[in-house]
C-alpha cells in the first residue's frame, strides 16, 4: 500500500511522489524523531522478550522478522507524515 497522501497524481506529480519515496534524507522533526526512537525502543524490548521464551528456532526467528518489519512500516508511516 503506498504511503499516506500518495493520491493519484500523473506525471511529473507522480515521480515527485516516487523521489520521495524512494529517497532517504527525510527531514524528521523533533515530534517523529521521539515516536521512531519509541517505536524502536518497544521493538527491541518485545524482540528480547521473544528470545528469552520461545525455543531456538524458525518461528523465533519469523517472529523477530516480523516485529522488526512491523517496527519499519510504522517508521516509514511517521517519516512520510501518515503516523
Amino acid at each position: 500500500m503506498p504511503p499516506a497522501g500518495a493520491g493519484t497524481a500523473t506525471g511529473s506529480g507522480q515521480k515527485d511522489t516516487l523521489r520521495n519515496w524512494f529517497s532517504f534524507n527525510h527531514q524528521l522533526t523533533p515530534s517523529q524523531q521521539k515516536r521512531i526512537d519509541a517505536i524502536g525502543l518497544k521493538g527491541q524490548e518485545l524482540a528480547n522478550e521473544i528470545l528469552n521464551v520461545v525455543n531456538p528456532g524458525d518461528d523465533q526467528v519469523r517472529a523477530i522478522q516480523q516485529i522488526r518489519e512491523g517496527c519499519m512500516t510504522a517508521v516509514s508511516a511517521i517519516a512520510f507524515n501518515g503516523g
